[in-house]
């Protein structure tokens, strides 16, 4: 199953030949959506997830029939997008649960972005929505995987442009986080994360980060 929005949110599901299986695709929400859509498997129901004036989420079936009946709140939004591009939202599961992860400019820091996320099980219950972590303004194009044991949030540190222009990528970041969505890093402000990558000599806290990025590579190879 692909979710996707432009003037509301809606998914389809396609074989393993490529193969459309739902003519029309699936209706999850008719509103308009002002930030990325999300979609992940787990066990055997789907969590379509996506920003508009909040942070939705919709369950359903691998047969594609609505577990919700509607779309389920999870946060309101302060301010869903930035100023160059789109604040990603983004899903993963790990059998039981999915932990969603968003970015959110404006809270609980006014100056600032902040990571959040939320967990869902599989049979709906929902934990209330947790600031992960503090990140740079042109900070973007998030990501989560689940490896067996954590989940990986990773997602890109940009720098501004000497000319007038989109940022620039300088770095991949990336935090661990535990199944019930609570943060494993005690790190407060991705500008920690980029201090101890760049410092050296290597600390044990600076090699643990190193490993992340690695671990990010890997995870990008077999998640994307």
């Amino acid at each position: 199953m692909t979710a996707f929005g432009d003037a509301g949110v809606a998914a389809a599901r396609v074989s393993r030949a490529g193969i459309p299986l739902d003519d029309g695709g699936l209706g999850v929400a008719p509103i308009e959506v002002s930030g990325d859509s999300s979609i992940a498997f787990s066990g055997s129901t789907y969590l379509i997830a996506w920003i508009g004036s909040a942070v939705y989420t919709r369950r359903y079936a691998s047969d594609g029939a609505p577990i919700d009946p509607a779309p389920v709140l999870i946060q309101t939004v302060t301010n869903a997008t930035g100023y160059y591009h789109t604040r990603r939202i983004a899903v993963a599961g790990n059998g039981k649960a999915f932990l969603v992860v968003w970015i959110d400019s404006g809270r609980p820091d006014a100056q600032f972005p902040t990571l959040f996320g939320a967990t869902i099980a599989v049979d709906g219950r929902v934990s209330a929505a947790r600031p992960i972590i503090g990140i740079g303004y042109y900070d973007g194009e998030l990501d989560v995987a689940w490896n067996g044991q954590v989940f990986l949030v990773i997602w890109g540190y940009f720098t501004a442009s000497v000319i007038e222009g989109p940022p620039n990528r300088a770095a991949t970041l990336a935090v661990r986080v535990a199944r019930d969505g609570a943060p494993i890093d005690e790190v407060r402000h991705s500008s920690t994360l980029l201090r101890l990558i760049l410092e050296a000599p290597r600390s044990p806290q600076t090699a643990a980060i190193f490993s992340w990025r690695l671990t990010d590579i890997e995870v990008l190879l077999w998640y994307r």
